[in-house]
């Protein structure tokens, strides 16, 4: 049996016995950027944000990722520091597998190595549509990114794909601009009626005017 993103429920309930239960307040970090030996965490319930911090203090929205999920493997396959730091956006449960623990496990169930790989295939392709919009203005980076939002790095589990649950913040921090031209490109879709806007969502209403505004 397969659960609706992808993990397998006798290797997802088999990881998660390996692990210490934690819970998490919306706004608190699981991990931090750099951490080393942070291990495996099976995020059972909640949404968190990853984002990447620079030196310059500017942060970067990577991903947004909805429980149940698997997150912090590359640093268990790789051995090396966490690449960004999940904040909780909502109330979180999550089980903490050390790295070894967690890596043994990985090295004996090959359908979870399987889901793995699956999830990096997400992210890459994630983190290509990311690249490839950065000669785009602020318009054409926000259509595309409202177009393409599953593939962009919302890891939502409803099934609505005319509906992102979504604030101005979180796009201004996943395409690197401000709140303010976030806002006014919102503004014009909506005299376009290419979509509606509420609080904290975003309901699409024509996906080819959208297109039509980068392709």
């Amino acid at each position: 049996m397969q659960m609706a993103n992808g993990l397998f429920t006798a290797e997802w309930n088999s990881v998660r016995a390996l692990g210490e239960k934690r819970s998490f307040c919306a706004g608190e970090f699981l991990y931090l950027q750099g951490e080393s030996d942070i291990g495996l965490i099976c995020l059972v319930k909640g949404r968190i944000r990853n984002s990447f911090s620079f030196a310059s203090g500017a942060e970067k929205t990577m991903s947004i990722v909805e429980g149940p999920a698997i997150i912090g493997e590359t640093a268990v396959i790789d051995g090396g520091a966490s690449i960004c730091s999940p904040r909780a956006m909502t109330a979180v449960e999550a089980v903490m597998i050390q790295r070894d623990v967690a890596r043994t496990f990985i090295e004996s169930h090959p359908n979870f190595m399987l889901l793995l790989l699956q999830n990096y295939t997400k992210i890459i392709r994630g983190l290509e549509l990311q690249t490839e919009s950065l000669i785009l203005n602020t318009t054409q980076k926000l259509a595309r990114l409202l177009v393409n939002f599953r593939s962009y790095g919302f890891y939502y589990h409803h099934p609505d794909d005319e509906n992102i649950q979504v604030t101005h913040e979180i796009l201004a921090s996943f395409l690197g601009v401000s709140r303010t031209k976030i806002t006014e490109a919102l503004i014009l879709f909506e005299e376009k009626k290419l979509i509606r806007k509420s609080r904290g969502r975003i309901e699409i209403l024509a996906r080819d005017g959208l297109k039509a505004l980068y392709e």
